[in-house]
């Protein structure tokens, strides 16, 4: 029997602010004598990624841990506003009667007078997070004075995304302004991908957004070259040999 840390390596590559309009690249990780590499890049902010606002994550191989020759050796990854984000905030304050708010498709609407949450209307927004939690029981949702704050009821199982719509245009319309606090993006590199002479990879991390986003960035390194094969004989039963 072998143990989870002996097939694995997890090493944290990064952990920095990057500000509005720059970048930042994690140090290089070797491959090793591992067949795969998992990148775990979490992004966050207390100020979060508006609708329309990305930071883009892209994957670099290099000849040694300098990043001699760095260059791309995948498509980049992107983390948008309000796109399956692991916590999201909508704010319903002037928001007006038929504006709605969409979260992983459900719509909710604003109804002042006797909202029904199991219609998905609310009046403000505790009856939002109310009618969310009733209506998508995978998600949880907090308010505080008009802001909800969305996010999966356990830890890892379920993205949020959310639409704003204003639908009521008279008098003083509503101001959308939801945001993505955090979101995780997952990168993953199989040996044969690196190619002669490149030996070691690292996450550049380009923030689009408007304000800062702090970036964290752990690589997890398994299945190693000459791991442990598992021929299961019954439910439960395996047998490990070396090769």
């Amino acid at each position: 029997m072998y143990m989870l840390y002996e097939e694995i390596k997890p090493d944290v590559l990064l952990n920095a602010s990057v500000s509005a309009g720059a970048n930042a690249t994690s140090k290089y990780v070797g491959l090793g004598d591992k067949r795969r590499i998992l990148f775990a890049v979490d992004i966050s902010g207390s100020t979060g990624l508006k609708k329309g606002e990305a930071v883009s994550i892209s994957c670099l191989k290099a000849k040694d841990a300098a990043g001699t020759g760095a260059t791309k050796i995948t498509a980049d990854v992107e983390v948008e506003g309000l796109i399956k984000g692991l916590v999201v905030a909508t704010t319903v304050t002037g928001c007006q009667d038929t504006d709605t708010v969409t979260v992983n498709g459900v719509v909710f609407t604003k109804k002042t007078a006797t909202p029904s949450a199991k219609k998905g209307e609310f009046a403000d927004g505790a009856g939002l997070a109310a009618a969310i939690e009733l209506l998508l029981p995978k998600l949880k949702a907090t308010n505080d004075a008009n802001t909800v704050t969305i996010s999966a009821a356990e830890l890892g199982e379920a993205t949020i995304t959310i639409k704003e719509t204003i639908v009521n245009s008279t008098g003083t319309p509503w101001v959308p302004a939801g945001v993505t606090k955090q979101a995780l993006a997952l990168l993953e590199v199989y040996a044969p991908q690196m190619g002669a002479g490149y030996t070691h990879l690292a996450i550049k991390v380009d923030n689009d957004a408007a304000t800062a986003v702090t970036a964290q960035v752990v690589a997890i390194r398994g299945d190693a070259l000459h791991g442990p094969v598992y021929q299961p004989i019954a439910a439960g039963v395996g047998l490990s040999a070396r090769g």
